[in-house]
């Protein structure tokens, strides 16, 4: 009897928890980071005589988020743009050549999640969350420097475009109204991978030309991020 008690009193204690702002919609904005694993099946053999299968990637950028709260779940569509560099990558071109190099890339990323709001806070006026959902994402190669030999031209871009997903928790401060601007910190994992490459031709901006493009498996990516921000209106 104490035990069902118990377990009625928890019950009670979940369903009745307050949250923040209910039965809105928002829109909220922060900065990214992220870390990245990226993985492609034409990493030439290195220096040492081992076949390279990855290379280390950091990227900085803005995040944005437009969501409808309806306690504890929150529904909506995650934006992530940021700017990146890459060291020692090979890559298959959709004309069946290799490049290998050094560059930078820009990518962006469409997720649309869903987010579970934890009832029970952190601490005071803090309450943890967790989410996720699929994500698409278009990512653009610039190569700043090629190995000697190869007759790529640095004023070509590869673009991938990506499917994939990932994962979150955070925390958000756990104030009444969304005009009061809550904050947000929150860490994650996702995984992309490529299914299609273009090969891009800016050496006149005012006209982007794509050169070739075809079906593509070969870029893969494990990215670990820190998103903060805070709730705009």
């Amino acid at each position: 009897m104490k035990i069902f008690s118990f377990f009625i009193l928890l019950l009670w204690f979940f369903t009745s928890s307050t949250f923040a702002f209910d039965r809105e919609f928002f829109l909220s904005a922060g900065l990214g980071y992220s870390s990245a694993s990226v993985k492609t099946r034409y990493l030439e053999q290195s220096d040492d005589g081992e076949i390279e299968d990855e290379t280390e990637s950091k990227a900085f950028g803005l995040t944005t988020r437009f969501g409808y709260r309806l306690a504890p779940f929150e529904f909506g569509l995650l934006s992530d743009i940021g700017y990146g560099k890459v060291e020692d990558l090979s890559l298959k071109l959709p004309d069946n050549s290799k490049v290998n190099g050094d560059g930078h890339y820009r990518f962006v990323a469409i997720s649309p999640y869903v987010k579970y709001l934890l009832p029970l806070p952190v601490v005071y006026q803090w309450r943890s969350y967790i989410g996720g959902g699929p994500s698409w994402g278009l990512q653009t190669i610039v190569m700043d420097n090629v190995s000697p030999g190869s007759n790529f031209s640095t004023e070509k871009r590869i673009s991938f475009e990506n499917f994939g997903a990932g994962v979150f928790i955070g925390i958000e401060e756990d104030l009444p109204f969304k005009q009061m601007h809550p904050v947000f910190l929150e860490v994650g994992i996702a995984y992309m991978k490529s299914y299609k490459v273009y090969l891009i031709d800016a050496s006149n901006f005012k006209e982007v030309k794509t050169l070739s493009s075809k079906d593509s498996h070969d870029l893969s990516g494990t990215f670990v991020f820190i998103r903060a921000g805070l709730v705009l209106f």
